[in-house]
C-alpha cells in the first residue's frame, strides 16, 4: 500500500492511494499455480484432461523419500544468483536434475488447450479418481505454503 498526500499539483493539493497485489512472490501460493509432473516427463496444470488418467501422474524419488512431483509455477522462471565476485548467474530451477530433463507441458500451460476449465479448484481436485493426483496437489500446495519439504506421510488419499 502507497499513500501520498499533500502534494502540491499546481493550484490543488493531490491526496491518494494505491494498493498492488503481488502473485509472482514465494510468499503468495495460488492453488491454480500448482504444476503436477506427468508420466511423460511433461508439467501439466491442474484441469489438463492428460492428469485424470489413473496411470498419468509420475513419483519420483526424492531425498529418499517417493514424492509426487508437483511444483509452484515459480519454478518455471530464470532465477539470478549473485556469487561473491558480484558475478551473475541465471538458472533455471527445474531444467534439469541430474537424470531428467523435466519442462513444462506447451498445450497445459500456455495455450491450455487440453484444460478443463472449473469453479472451484477443491471440488475439481475432490472429484477426480485419480489419487496420485489428489496426492501430488495436496502435498505440493503444503509444502509450498508451509515451506516443509519432507513429509513423514507415507498413506495420503
Amino acid at each position: 500500500i502507497s499513500f501520498v498526500q499533500g502534494l502540491d499539483i499546481g493550484g490543488k493539493i493531490y491526496n491518494g492511494y494505491a494498493i498492488v497485489n503481488n502473485t509472482e512472490s514465494k510468499e503468495v501460493v495460488q492453488e491454480d499455480r500448482i504444476y503436477i509432473l506427468g508420466e511423460d516427463n511433461f508439467y501439466h496444470k491442474i484441469g489438463d484432461v492428460y492428469l485424470e488418467n489413473l496411470s498419468s501422474v509420475k513419483e519420483r524419488s526424492l531425498d529418499g523419500y517417493n514424492l509426487p512431483a508437483g511444483r509452484l509455477n515459480l519454478d518455471f522462471k530464470k532465477q539470478k544468483m549473485i556469487k561473491q565476485d558480484n558475478n551473475i548467474i541465471y538458472y533455471f530451477p527445474l531444467k534439469y536434475d541430474g537424470t531428467n530433463s523435466y519442462k513444462g507441458s506447451y498445450d497445459s500451460i500456455i495455450t491450455q488447450n487440453n484444460v478443463t476449465p472449473y469453479a472451484d479448484i477443491y471440488k475439481y481436485i475432490y472429484e477426480q479418481p485419480n489419487n496420485n493426483l489428489k496426492k501430488a496437489f495436496y502435498m505440493a500446495l503444503g509444502r509450498e505454503r508451509e515451506a516443509t519439504y519432507k513429509s513423514t506421510t507415507t498413506n495420503i488419499q
